[in-house]
């Protein structure tokens, strides 16, 4: 059994937010040379480098299947032992189940779903054979405003 999500959290932004985001970062850029600190350009262009390229990592969709003793995320295997369970995140304004989150001990992995609502289904149906379905998970409080603001 398998599912098609992205490669971690997706975040529909509209160009707004794009727009607003190369105005501060070219005045910053504009100010840095004014001023005379190159050194501060440089590292501003750096982190926006970073951040684009995380973007690119974040489209890309990888299969989670489910196997015998493992799941499978992209090319990755772990065992099935390793997640006390998993959680499934509602869209509100879509009414649709937006994400799937896995729980472990070292925290969670949240995957934004990209697939049919039938293949949905039966993914779901067959990790809740292995897996407990949880109600919710806790979260921090900075986990919470980085969501909200769609970092």
């Amino acid at each position: 059994m398998q599912l098609t999500t992205y490669n971690g959290e997706y975040f529909e932004r509209n160009k707004v937010r794009y727009v607003i985001f190369f105005l501060i970062i070219g005045s910053v850029i504009v100010g840095s040379f004014l001023f005379d600190n190159i050194i501060g350009a440089i590292i501003i262009l750096v982190f926006v480098g970073g951040y684009f390229f995380f973007l690119t990592k974040t489209h890309e969709t990888i299969t989670l299947k489910i196997e015998e003793n493992w799941i499978s995320i992209g090319k990755k295997f772990h065992p099935r032992s390793d997640y006390s369970g998993f959680v499934l995140e509602y869209h509100m304004k879509k009414k649709t189940i937006h994400n799937i989150v896995f729980l472990s001990a070292k925290g969670y992995e949240i995957f934004t779903i990209s697939d049919t609502d039938e293949q949905l289904k039966t993914f779901i149906t067959e990790l809740s054979n292995h897996l407990p379905l949880l109600e919710k998970y806790e979260q921090s409080f900075w986990e919470k405003l980085s969501r909200k603001v769609q970092l």
